[in-house]
Protein backbone atom coordinates (compact mmCIF):
# COMPACT_ATOMS: atom_id res chain seq x y z
CA UNK A 1 0.00 0.00 0.00
CA UNK A 2 1.07 3.93 -0.56
CA UNK A 3 2.18 5.54 2.33
CA UNK A 4 2.80 8.90 2.76
CA UNK A 5 5.23 8.55 5.82
CA UNK A 6 8.25 9.70 3.77
CA UNK A 7 9.71 12.64 4.57
CA UNK A 8 9.10 14.41 1.33
CA UNK A 9 5.56 12.75 0.97
CA UNK A 10 4.20 14.09 4.24
CA UNK A 11 5.61 17.24 4.09
CA UNK A 12 3.67 18.07 0.64
CA UNK A 13 0.42 16.23 1.96
CA UNK A 14 0.73 18.34 5.15
CA UNK A 15 1.55 21.39 3.14
CA UNK A 16 -1.51 20.49 0.61
CA UNK A 17 -3.81 19.65 3.83
CA UNK A 18 -2.61 23.50 5.19
CA UNK A 19 -3.93 24.97 2.35
CA UNK A 20 -7.28 23.26 2.28
CA UNK A 21 -8.04 24.44 5.72
CA UNK A 22 -7.74 27.59 4.94
CA UNK A 23 -9.90 27.76 2.38
CA UNK A 24 -13.65 29.62 2.26
CA UNK A 25 -16.30 28.33 4.41
CA UNK A 26 -19.34 27.57 2.57
CA UNK A 27 -21.13 26.09 5.29
CA UNK A 28 -23.62 28.63 5.66
CA UNK A 29 -24.41 28.40 2.03
CA UNK A 30 -24.93 24.81 2.13
CA UNK A 31 -26.87 24.39 5.49
CA UNK A 32 -30.67 25.20 5.55
CA UNK A 33 -30.96 27.76 8.01
CA UNK A 34 -32.84 25.03 10.81
CA UNK A 35 -30.14 22.64 10.81
CA UNK A 36 -28.30 22.06 13.90
CA UNK A 37 -25.55 19.96 14.83
CA UNK A 38 -27.23 16.87 17.31
CA UNK A 39 -24.89 16.22 20.02
CA UNK A 40 -22.66 12.87 19.25
CA UNK A 41 -23.87 9.75 19.98
CA UNK A 42 -22.43 7.20 21.99
CA UNK A 43 -22.12 4.59 19.65
CA UNK A 44 -18.67 2.45 19.56
CA UNK A 45 -16.94 3.58 16.66
CA UNK A 46 -16.25 1.42 13.64
CA UNK A 47 -12.60 0.81 13.72
CA UNK A 48 -11.00 2.32 10.49
CA UNK A 49 -8.32 0.02 8.54
CA UNK A 50 -4.79 2.36 10.03
CA UNK A 51 -3.89 3.09 6.56
CA UNK A 52 -6.94 5.64 5.97
CA UNK A 53 -6.17 9.12 6.48
CA UNK A 54 -8.84 11.90 6.92
CA UNK A 55 -10.12 14.32 4.13
CA UNK A 56 -9.62 18.21 4.95
CA UNK A 57 -13.08 19.44 6.00
CA UNK A 58 -14.23 23.28 4.15
CA UNK A 59 -16.00 24.19 6.74
CA UNK A 60 -14.75 25.23 10.10
CA UNK A 61 -17.32 24.04 12.70
CA UNK A 62 -17.72 19.64 13.42
CA UNK A 63 -19.58 18.25 10.34
CA UNK A 64 -21.78 15.63 10.88
CA UNK A 65 -20.27 13.18 8.77
CA UNK A 66 -15.74 12.55 8.43
CA UNK A 67 -14.58 11.55 4.91
CA UNK A 68 -11.18 9.32 5.11
CA UNK A 69 -9.39 7.86 2.40
CA UNK A 70 -6.53 5.62 1.19
CA UNK A 71 -4.76 5.12 -1.98
CA UNK A 72 -4.93 1.72 -2.73
CA UNK A 73 -1.44 1.64 -4.86
CA UNK A 74 1.20 4.49 -5.60
CA UNK A 75 -0.39 7.06 -8.27
CA UNK A 76 1.04 6.76 -11.57
CA UNK A 77 -0.08 8.70 -14.91
CA UNK A 78 -2.31 6.44 -17.33
CA UNK A 79 -2.72 3.80 -14.95
CA UNK A 80 -6.23 3.47 -12.78
CA UNK A 81 -5.85 4.46 -9.02
CA UNK A 82 -8.14 3.04 -7.10
CA UNK A 83 -9.01 4.77 -3.42
CA UNK A 84 -10.91 3.11 -0.69
CA UNK A 85 -13.75 6.15 0.68
CA UNK A 86 -15.26 5.50 4.53
CA UNK A 87 -17.96 7.81 5.24
CA UNK A 88 -18.36 7.75 9.40
CA UNK A 89 -21.46 9.99 10.81
CA UNK A 90 -21.25 11.38 14.07
CA UNK A 91 -25.03 10.71 15.04
CA UNK A 92 -28.04 8.93 14.02
CA UNK A 93 -28.88 10.23 10.12
CA UNK A 94 -32.05 9.59 7.89
CA UNK A 95 -29.88 9.73 4.93
CA UNK A 96 -26.32 9.98 3.87
CA UNK A 97 -25.12 10.86 0.25
CA UNK A 98 -22.04 11.55 -1.79
CA UNK A 99 -20.29 12.84 -4.66
CA UNK A 100 -16.60 13.07 -5.87
CA UNK A 101 -15.33 15.17 -8.15
CA UNK A 102 -11.35 15.55 -9.39
CA UNK A 103 -9.59 18.60 -10.55
CA UNK A 104 -8.38 19.03 -14.14
CA UNK A 105 -5.66 16.12 -15.06
CA UNK A 106 -7.45 13.57 -12.62
CA UNK A 107 -10.72 11.53 -13.81
CA UNK A 108 -12.89 10.32 -11.92
CA UNK A 109 -13.46 6.56 -13.94
CA UNK A 110 -15.98 5.08 -11.32
CA UNK A 111 -17.91 5.53 -8.32
CA UNK A 112 -18.49 9.39 -8.84
CA UNK A 113 -21.67 9.00 -6.27
CA UNK A 114 -22.74 7.32 -3.24
CA UNK A 115 -25.99 6.20 -4.05
CA UNK A 116 -28.05 7.56 -0.90
CA UNK A 117 -28.14 5.18 2.23
CA UNK A 118 -30.99 5.15 4.20
CA UNK A 119 -30.89 4.97 8.27
CA UNK A 120 -27.38 5.38 8.91
CA UNK A 121 -26.27 4.00 12.19
CA UNK A 122 -23.89 6.45 14.30
CA UNK A 123 -20.16 5.79 14.40
CA UNK A 124 -20.62 3.19 11.53
CA UNK A 125 -18.28 3.78 8.67
CA UNK A 126 -19.68 3.41 4.93
CA UNK A 127 -17.81 2.46 2.50
CA UNK A 128 -17.20 3.07 -1.15
CA UNK A 129 -14.79 3.19 -3.70
CA UNK A 130 -13.60 5.30 -5.98
CA UNK A 131 -11.15 4.61 -9.82
CA UNK A 132 -9.08 7.68 -10.96
CA UNK A 133 -7.34 8.53 -14.09
CA UNK A 134 -4.18 10.26 -14.03
CA UNK A 135 -3.41 11.74 -17.38
CA UNK A 136 -0.19 13.52 -16.28
CA UNK A 137 2.31 14.21 -13.30
CA UNK A 138 1.36 16.52 -10.28
CA UNK A 139 -0.34 17.55 -7.25
CA UNK A 140 -4.05 17.04 -8.01
CA UNK A 141 -7.26 17.85 -5.29
CA UNK A 142 -10.33 15.09 -5.13
CA UNK A 143 -12.94 16.60 -3.73
CA UNK A 144 -15.48 15.06 -1.28
CA UNK A 145 -19.67 16.50 -1.06
CA UNK A 146 -21.20 14.50 1.33
CA UNK A 147 -25.28 15.59 1.76
CA UNK A 148 -27.10 14.26 5.23
CA UNK A 149 -30.66 14.69 6.06
CA UNK A 150 -31.60 14.08 9.79
CA UNK A 151 -34.93 15.21 11.62
CA UNK A 152 -33.38 18.39 12.24
CA UNK A 153 -32.67 19.81 8.14
CA UNK A 154 -30.34 18.85 5.66
CA UNK A 155 -26.49 19.73 5.55
CA UNK A 156 -23.79 19.41 2.74
CA UNK A 157 -20.66 19.27 3.26
CA UNK A 158 -17.28 19.71 1.35
CA UNK A 159 -14.32 17.75 1.91
CA UNK A 160 -10.39 17.90 0.15
CA UNK A 161 -7.68 16.07 -0.09
CA UNK A 162 -4.59 15.68 -2.66
CA UNK A 163 -3.30 13.13 -4.94
CA UNK A 164 0.07 13.20 -5.58
CA UNK A 165 1.14 11.38 -9.02
CA UNK A 166 4.66 10.45 -9.57
CA UNK A 167 6.17 11.64 -6.68
CA UNK A 168 7.80 14.45 -5.77
CA UNK A 169 10.88 16.11 -7.99
CA UNK A 170 14.24 14.89 -6.48
CA UNK A 171 16.70 16.98 -5.39
CA UNK A 172 19.39 18.16 -8.50
CA UNK A 173 21.83 16.06 -10.03
CA UNK A 174 25.04 16.91 -7.63
CA UNK A 175 23.36 18.15 -4.71
CA UNK A 176 23.62 17.11 -1.09
CA UNK A 177 20.53 17.24 1.24
CA UNK A 178 21.26 19.40 4.24
CA UNK A 179 23.07 18.40 7.29
CA UNK A 180 20.98 18.01 10.40
CA UNK A 181 20.78 20.27 13.14
CA UNK A 182 23.67 19.63 15.63
CA UNK A 183 22.14 19.54 19.00
CA UNK A 184 22.72 22.33 21.38
CA UNK A 185 25.09 21.76 24.30
CA UNK A 186 23.37 23.01 27.67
Amino acid sequence: MFKLTTGRGFLLFATCSAVLCGGCDNSSQEQSPDYQLPKAANTAPTPLPPDMVPAVAANKGESPVSVHFALKSPPKAGEPLDIEIALVPRNPLDALSASFEATDGLNVVSGASLAEQQNVAPQKAVSHRITLMPSGDGVFIVTAIAQVRTPEGTAANTFSFPVIVGGLPSAPAGTAAPAPPKPANP
